[in-house]
């Protein structure tokens, strides 16, 4: 039985469906990393510190959950820290799909990999990273999109950048 699992991603920003993630898989296994995979690519709306210290505040009191970063392939940071079960949310047909091109690249590298997929609950259906940012973008309401103790870390950083 795997005692340890990985949720994976940017966390841009960290959303209610993301800490309810962790909330279950917290349930399911003795110790949970949110990893904020960095890619140096990919265009964040908020700094990595500013994305972690958001995460921290979010999820950060949840007994046996880390945050944590790296800047490689998460197939990697399993190997290198004996992490074997990776959990992945699913809202939609369309996640699914996506998320089965992600296992079956990944499982090809590494067979000893797994992924668990939990589905989105209901009042988290709507909620996305991307939608979420273009609440912010327009000044639009953050309740019940993020969790309420971030909602003042995102207007002070987005006042800041002049959004």
């Amino acid at each position: 039985m795997e005692k340890r699992c990985v949720i994976p991603g940017t966390f841009d920003p960290i959303t209610l469906g993301h800490v309810d993630m962790v909330e279950r898989a917290s349930r399911l296994f003795e110790e949970v990393v949110l990893l904020f995979l960095v890619n140096p690519q990919k265009k964040c709306m908020f700094d990595l510190s500013d994305r972690l210290a958001m995460a921290q505040k979010s999820v950060g009191g949840l007994p046996r959950v880390r945050v944590e970063t790296y800047g490689g392939l998460l197939n990697d940071y399993c190997a290198e820290h004996g992490v074997r079960v990776v959990i992945r949310g699913l809202r939609n047909s369309s996640d699914f799909d996506y998320e089965m091109l992600y296992f079956t690249a990944n499982h090809a590298i590494n067979p000893g990999l797994e992924m668990l997929f939990l589905p989105t609950v209901t009042d988290h259906l709507h909620i996305s990273s991307s939608l979420t940012r273009e609440l912010i973008n327009y000044g639009g309401e953050l309740k019940g999109f993020v969790p309420d103790c971030i909602i003042p870390d995102i207007q002070r950083l987005t006042r800041r950048k002049g959004n």
